[in-house]
């Protein structure tokens, strides 16, 4: 009976055990990556193909729209950092706290002015805002926000005591 109570305790001590590390390993399988600064600077793959799938066309010009908001802040509202043709953007968040950022496409029709004018830009479609915290969108899969917190001001009133 001993020797069966024995077994039992063991077994129920590594089913708490599984029970216990189960979630940390499920964490760190899809750990946010978190960077810590004012400013950061994000990437991304050019878009090159409309929703449909059919390619963007040479008489068409892809804008990019950068965005950052509270990250799992209720009702909170996006707010746009700035606009780009680059593939790149450097953010400078706007106050403390944890940010999760994303980009649209913006689509412009190009036409040319066959009388030797300036070209015309018109616009003619924007993506949805694809978001850090989306592994579907995000390079292999991996998640990221950026922390922003100001540097606490310098003390005053030492003493000796």
């Amino acid at each position: 009976m001993r020797k069966q109570s024995f077994y039992l305790s063991i077994t129920f001590l590594l089913m708490a055990l599984a029970l216990l590390l189960a979630p940390v390993l499920v964490m760190q399988a899809g750990a946010m990556e978190i960077v810590t600064a004012n400013q950061m600077t994000v990437g991304w793959d050019a878009v090159t193909s409309n929703d449909d799938g059919t390619t963007i066309g040479p008489d068409q010009v892809v804008e990019y729209q950068v965005w950052v908001q509270k990250f799992q802040a209720a009702g909170a509202t996006p707010t746009l950092v700035g606009t780009t043709d680059e593939l790149q953007y450097t953010i400078t968040f706007p106050d403390e706290g944890v940010w999760q950022i994303g980009f649209s496409a913006k689509k412009y029709q190009i036409t040319t002015d066959p009388d030797g004018g300036p070209d015309v830009k018109s616009y003619s479609g924007e993506s949805v805002i694809a978001w850090s915290v989306d592994a579907t969108v995000c390079l292999d899969g991996q998640t990221f926000a950026g922390v922003y917190l100001k540097i606490p001001g310098k003390g005053g009133g030492l003493n000796t005591q």
